[in-house]
């Protein structure tokens, strides 16, 4: 594997993406994140690439930009193992007839903290709050989840967006609750990667109020044994 020694900062090489990479500290780690992870990471760069192509950067800008782009395409090359996707880095992960979990803790005390439930509908919206500078910010996956049978859940229907990290997939989560078994690395980044300053579209559309300032995902995960 190539040196990271010579390559831009993270914040240099994703630029507007750099919030995504919340979670990974520096090059190094990138690659124990898995061929999924990886793979968006490389889209990620070769799109501030072309960016910096078109806004007329220095040669020396783009020779750096190169350098971050090659250095993840090896990695791609070399990694073979999956991990689950971070949540920022999610892009039309879910469909139809996706088996999912979802975390309720936050909202029930008598639900189980995780309830499996099945993806019914996945489209594309629109928050104008969501809006920003970048092409096309504001639009984003809409996925509706309904909840299993017996599942005990604290809502009928669950409307989210795609980075939602409180909804995984089913062998996602079968993957984490592995992985958190073993003490794997893996787990302090994904956790790190999913923390929210904002509230789920379905307490939104349900007026519950909820503490995001006191989400904590690894806590969440030690209870993955529990899903109901």
């Amino acid at each position: 594997m190539q040196s990271s020694d010579n390559l831009p900062t993270l914040s240099d090489a994703f630029e507007y993406d750099t919030y995504r990479l919340q979670g990974i500290n520096g090059w190094g780690p990138i690659a124990s994140l898995g061929l999924n992870n990886v793979c968006r990471l490389r889209q990620l760069a070769q799109a501030t690439a072309m960016r910096l192509h078109t806004e007329g950067a220095t040669r020396s800008e783009l020779r750096a930009q190169n350098r971050a782009v090659s250095y993840l395409t090896n990695i791609e090359r070399e990694t073979s193992f999956e991990r689950p996707v971070l949540p920022r880095l999610r892009n039309e992960l879910f469909h139809e007839d996706d088996q999912v979990v979802i975390y309720v803790g936050e909202i029930s005390k008598t639900s189980p903290s995780w309830i499996s439930g099945t993806v019914v509908s996945v489209t594309k919206g629109f928050n104008a709050n969501w809006k920003k500078a970048q092409p096309n910010s504001g639009y984003y996956w809409h996925i509706v989840v309904e909840p299993d049978t017996g599942s005990r859940s604290p809502l009928s229907r669950f409307n989210f967006s795609n980075t939602e990290p409180r909804v995984l997939l089913h062998r996602e989560f079968i993957k984490l609750k592995e992985l958190l078994h073993q003490h794997d690395p893996f787990i302090p980044i994904f956790s790190n990667n999913a923390a929210r300053e904002w509230t789920p579209l379905w307490c939104i559309e349900n007026d519950i109020e909820l503490d995001v300032s006191r989400m904590d995902y690894h806590a969440w995960l030690l209870g993955v044994d529990r899903v109901n």
